[in-house]
């Protein structure tokens, strides 16, 4: 069996109607908007931030890239402590990342050999910085910024290994 700390969170989908897109996805499946970004609109099932982000394609016409398709995979993890592990073994693997904070949750984000986009996430909005909405803002997350929800969520602990 697979690593049951980790499970698949969240799908961002490059489309060429943000509108129909939405429209669709909120008929069939019943997801509310939680957000909207410039040409990117999140969906929600329950009290996530979003489950599903519709990102407009076109850069010309204010999207994220010229073509349609997947944008990224996401994979959540429940707790700081597990992005933590988690960001130790893409360090470990050698594997290039980017640590980002988004308000929301904080992301690691990388390539698979096929330069599909992956995310491995931990919803943030409860931790110190946290906020209810992206925004559009994003920041570098730092071991220090770790190190310090670590410490909210595990008194007395002054440190990690890994």
């Amino acid at each position: 069996m697979g690593d049951t700390r980790v499970r698949l969170g969240s799908v961002r989908l490059r489309v060429r109607d943000v509108a129909r897109s939405e429209a669709f996805y909120r008929t069939t499946l019943g997801v509310e908007v939680t957000e909207r970004v410039g040409a990117t609109v999140f969906l929600s099932l329950k009290d996530e931030h979003f489950v599903l982000a519709l990102e407009g394609v076109g850069i010309e016409e204010g999207g994220v890239a010229p073509h349609v398709g997947t944008s990224s995979v996401g994979w959540e993890v429940p707790n700081v402590w597990e992005f933590w592990r988690m960001h130790r073994r893409l360090q470990t693997a050698n594997v290039r990342f980017v640590a980002e904070d988004e308000g929301v949750r904080w992301t690691l984000r990388f390539q698979d050999p096929d330069a599909n986009g992956i995310e491995i996430y931990v919803d943030s909005r409860e931790l110190p910085g946290g906020r209810s909405h992206w925004g559009g803002s994003t920041r570098p997350v730092d071991e220090a910024l770790i190190l310090a929800a670590l410490q909210a969520e595990v008194p007395g602990i002054v440190g990690f290994e890994g």
